[in-house]
């Protein structure tokens, strides 16, 4: 019996170091080299200037440069369907016509000058794309009518009865799937883009993925494609990262008292172990489908939920205006009308605090770097843990709780190699020698990161 628990021990450990392992290796190809430590920033056309045009949005590039942006996410940039439109403007998920862009937002040319420009400054550019539905008035539906899902009377219908502006693809029909992938090709070469964000990709069949991605791939092989959908079956198909929406739930239940710090460390580490180094996942607290992380956990008490996002593995994601306290956006009515970020309103302790965030993710790497929890406490929502590789270690220590606390913890074994250099905490800026015993204070709902770098005396 004893020699059997130590052959079992043998093969777990074995197993936990090969995990370990795995988490050094370099990202797949499906990841491009360009997008593997990027931050990556969402805004709607409509919305991110007072204009809401592609020449105003051209405008704000030094703002999202100086912000440290690395990939410009553009909401759905198409004409919008009229029939059954929602709102007064209509959603940017229900498209009339793939080939063009939408006249509110400005031309072809303005949008051609926009991605050149957002080149130009050193940064990536993906579209949004609906591969699920196309407008009730799609311009291909009088004379593509099988190109579409229809109920026994004929009629065309959807998935969902509530999104009653759109009509579904019928991907049964092979002329509809070569339809949309020659709109992916014409994106990609026409204008230079540098990827796509697929709105829910999962009610999509799964055996288009298989022949539409490679097929985009053919076109340019280093594009960044975003799955909105959580499943680990989409990295398989070559995309290059979906959604951790599980992590954002758990962060609200956190927050709510639903559930603990041990239960959101274990819902990050399943996410992690199982993506990586296959592919990645975006982490957020918001974006268009959500309300503001201010409203949601409070102006003065975001800050650690925000935090967790940008200090472990993963792609952080900021939705305009996030960075500094925006809460004129409303989610869901703001797709149909115009409500533009309040620029006027810009709040510079939450943007210092995010642009320390985005600074780290530049010199830190995080997604090549080991993840390891050193504190947890349920009872006060404490949490802390390392980021490390070889050549330096970022310490996180988080505060969920309305209370202030003192946090005591012993640093592992792993980590003697940054004991006694010097650490820096990034918001404040002050300096210490690591110990070997760390001791910290937080105020309620705060946050400490330390940086150390292993060639630090």
């Amino acid at each position: 019996m004893l020699k059997i628990w130590t052959i079992l021990l043998a093969v777990l450990f074995s197993a936990s170091c090969q995990k370990q392992e795995d988490l050094q290796k370099p990202l797949s190809e499906s990841v491009p080299e360009w997008a593997k430590q990027a931050v990556l920033y969402e805004l709607f056309v409509r919305d991110f200037t007072p204009e809401g045009t592609f020449k105003a949005a051209r405008q704000k590039i030094p703002y999202l440069k100086k912000l440290g942006v690395d990939i410009v996410w553009l909401m759905p940039i198409y004409p919008i369907g009229e029939k059954g439109r929602k709102g007064s403007l209509g959603s940017p998920y229900s498209v009339r016509n793939y080939y063009e862009v939408n006249p509110e937002f400005g031309t072809k040319e303005d949008f051609r000058d926009l991605v050149e420009a957002v080149h130009k400054a050193g940064m990536k550019v993906i579209i949004g794309f609906v591969p699920n539905h196309s407008a009730n008035d799609y311009v291909e539906m009088a004379a593509h009518p099988d190109w579409f899902m229809r109920d026994e009377k004929g009629n065309f219908t959807r998935e969902v009865a509530d999104w009653s502006d759109i009509t579904d693809f019928n991907y049964d029909n092979p002329q509809l799937r070569q339809h949309i992938i020659d709109i992916l090709e014409y994106w990609l070469s026409e204008f230079d883009v540098d990827g796509f964000r697929f709105d829910v990709a999962g009610m999509v069949p799964d055996d288009f993925w298989r022949q539409a991605v490679p097929e985009m791939r053919k076109v340019k092989s280093d594009i960044f494609l975003l799955a909105e959908w959580e499943d680990k079956k989409f990295i398989d198909f070559g995309f290059s990262a979906d959604y951790s929406w599980s992590v954002l739930h758990t962060l609200k239940d956190v927050y709510q008292g639903k559930k603990t710090v041990t239960q959101l460390t274990r819902t990050y580490k399943d996410k992690l172990t199982n993506y990586f180094p296959e592919g990645m996942f975006i982490n957020f607290v918001e974006n268009h489908d959500e309300p503001r992380a201010v409203l949601v956990f409070g102006r003065e008490r975001f800050k650690p939920f925000a935090a967790f996002t940008f200090t472990v593995p993963g792609m952080p994601l900021l939705f305009m205006g996030q960075e500094f306290a925006d809460t004129d956006y409303s989610s869901w009515r703001s797709l149909f009308e115009k409500e533009p970020i309040d620029w006027a309103d810009f709040d510079s302790t939450t943007y210092r605090f995010y642009k320390t965030l985005v600074d780290l993710r530049h010199s830190f790497p995080l997604n090549f770097s080991q993840w390891q929890v050193l504190h947890i406490s349920d009872k006060a929502k404490t949490l802390a843990y390392a980021v490390h590789n070889s050549d330096g270690c970022m310490i996180a220590v988080l505060n969920f709780g309305a209370a202030g606390q003192k946090i005591n913890f012993t640093l592992p074994e792993t980590l003697s190699p940054f004991t006694g250099k010097e650490a820096e905490e990034i918001f404040s800026g002050e300096k210490i020698k690591l110990p070997k015993e760390f001791e910290v204070e937080l105020q309620p709902y705060d946050v400490k990161v330390f940086l150390i770098s292993a060639a630090s005396d």
